[in-house]
């Protein structure tokens, strides 16, 4: 009977879009139905052409969900994202560390100079020769008439 019910994700991303883009709900609607990202953001498996709900459901979305249990599920996120980041960070300072001093005795043994780094991406050296160059055609003509 009737449509099936919209995800709790569908229904938080919804919302969280509209907040972040401070944007109404037809065009949060429009925006989540132009965009593959925000759809990915939303839990749909693969990107489709049509708006995923009515912009009337926001309105219900924003019924059931209130702000208490977005702050709830905002420090839920951030308990989880604190705790792997700090399980992370303490393993990897420790691997850190051990390469660091590898390292350092490795460079020790190494020459210091390597060769020149080109920093600056506009930056090229000026022989190398490209497709567009007169010079290359020449040679490639010379070379076929010999």
């Amino acid at each position: 009977m009737g449509a099936p019910a919209k995800s709790f994700r569908v229904a938080l991303g919804a919302l969280i879009i509209k907040e972040k883009l401070g944007i109404s709900d037809r065009e949060t609607v429009e925006q989540i139905k132009e965009n593959p990202y925000l759809q990915y953001f939303i839990g749909m498996l693969s990107y489709i052409n049509e708006a995923p709900f009515d912009a009337s459901m926001l309105v219900h979305f924003r019924e059931r969900i209130s702000a208490e249990l977005v702050n709830k599920v905002n420090q839920e996120t951030i308990k989880r994202m604190l705790e792997t980041t700090s399980l992370t960070l303490a393993t990897e300072s420790t691997e850190s560390t051990q390469k660091k001093t590898e390292e350092s005795e490795k460079e020790d043994n190494a020459s210091k100079n390597r060769g020149k780094l080109i920093l600056d991406a506009t930056c090229a050296p000026a022989d190398i020769s490209y497709p567009t160059d007169l010079e290359l055609l020449n040679q490639a003509y010379y070379r076929q008439n010999e």
